[in-house]
């Protein structure tokens, strides 16, 4: 019997990272930011997840041309008993390349 704790239900939840861009490694060009938001955060296999992914690159002098984005389902199995054994399973569900003129 698998048991799991449940997730709380989420609407609009926001992830963002902000990165530091380099060029010939180590060339400072500023910082950008990437962040999404899905519109929940607990998906059935029926439903689709639509997102919307933002781009600020405002403090970066090299303009964005293409966004790289993926969604990843990781599965963990532990066995907490005599040897305490675990196993993660990881595949990608959904992986996209966006190119446009310019992301700002």
């Amino acid at each position: 019997m698998v048991r799991e704790p449940s997730v709380a239900f989420k609407v609009g939840d926001q992830q963002s990272e902000t990165s530091n861009i380099s060029t010939w490694c180590c060339i400072d060009q500023g910082t950008s930011t990437m962040w999404s938001a899905f519109e929940k955060n607990v998906f059935t296999p029926q439903d689709v997840a639509k997102a919307m992914i933002n781009v600020d690159n405002s403090k970066c002098t090299l303009n964005v041309t293409t966004v790289k984005f993926f969604i990843e389902q990781r599965l963990t199995v532990r066995d907490t008993g005599f040897g305490a054994h675990s196993y993660t399973m990881t595949r990608k569900i959904v992986e996209r390349e966006i190119e446009g003129p310019k992301f700002g």
